[in-house]
């Protein structure tokens, strides 16, 4: 689901940044106008209104109307209002499938690699620990780790969200743990728009639609193209999944230039990475210390 926004990896100072800023946890009645917003961007053929508290109905342009329930979603929300954007992702995927299997309908040509930093598995465990689920019914999302302060999830990119897969379903759709990553990379490098280079002097931005910025840092091509001239080995901030900056290890201004993006970013972005630095060697990204 890839989204064409203005890019927020452009270099501070040098081009706009927009940033969703952080708020308070929302009511019951803010979250579910959020909803139906995020339900009428998804699906703008369908009726959605908001029915009472925490309450929708939906009716497609064919069938019978249908009716959601966002207790849930809102609960398990509250624990943790910085997965917002993912609770909801998730939960629409199964208001929008109803009664399909977990697996029936995964397009494998659309399992992508995602980034995410590594206490993203933990808190999600603990949110929904926190909101009185069953831990044993749930199923962890399947990831690999790619650095000490980065993990690599696999997810499901759909023309309405993206869902994230479990191992269970990965085996079940044939995405051998021995080459999955691979499969999920080159599925990536299909999916996304042409990656548009911002900035210059040996410093750079980095933007490919806003969902995935942070994912290039998985594509090899990328890295080892010339179009990335930099002083010293490649050294890129990922404050955000929709923001990457890339300067050299001898650019003393390029290097502040990324610290002040991450510094800006970590304060106003409601969904951030990590604060690192990170350099690329022997073809991956390693903390840059």
């Amino acid at each position: 689901m890839v989204r064409f926004v203005n890019a927020a990896c452009v270099l501070l100072l040098l081009f706009p940044m927009v940033h969703a800023s952080a708020a308070d946890v929302l009511s019951e009645d803010a979250f579910a106008k959020l909803v139906l917003e995020e339900l009428h961007s998804e699906v703008p053929d369908y009726e959605v209104r908001i029915a009472g508290r925490l309450h929708l109905t939906l009716k497609p342009p064919e069938g019978e109307a249908f009716q959601v329930y966002l207790d849930n979603a809102y609960k398990l929300y509250q624990t943790s209002p910085e997965l917002r954007s993912d609770i909801i992702s998730s939960y629409m995927v199964a208001w929008l499938n109803p009664g399909h299997s977990e697996v029936a309908d995964i397009d494998v040509s659309k399992v992508v690699p995602v980034i995410k930093d590594t206490g993203y598995i933990p808190r999600l465990q603990q949110s929904v620990r926190a909101s009185g689920a069953d831990l044993s019914e749930w199923r962890v999302p399947a990831h690999e780790p790619y650095n000490r302060e980065l993990v690599v999830l696999f997810a499901e990119d759909t023309d309405r969200s993206i869902r994230y897969l479990s191992e269970q379903d990965l085996v079940e759709i044939g995405f051998e743990a021995e080459n999955r990553l691979e499969r999920a990379i080159e599925n990536l490098r299909g999916l996304l728009p042409d990656i548009r280079l911002y900035g210059g002097n040996g410093t750079y931005g980095l933007g490919a639609g806003g969902d995935y910025e942070a994912s290039i840092l998985l594509l090899a091509n990328v890295w080892k193209s010339d179009k990335i001239a930099v002083n010293g080995e490649l050294v890129v901030a990922v404050p955000a999944r929709n923001t990457l900056a890339v300067t050299g290890s001898e650019d003393a201004e390029g290097l502040a230039a990324l610290r002040r993006i991450i510094a800006s970013t970590m304060q106003e972005e409601a969904y951030t990475l990590t604060d690192r630095l990170f350099v690329y060697r022997d073809g991956r990204f390693v903390l840059y210390e």
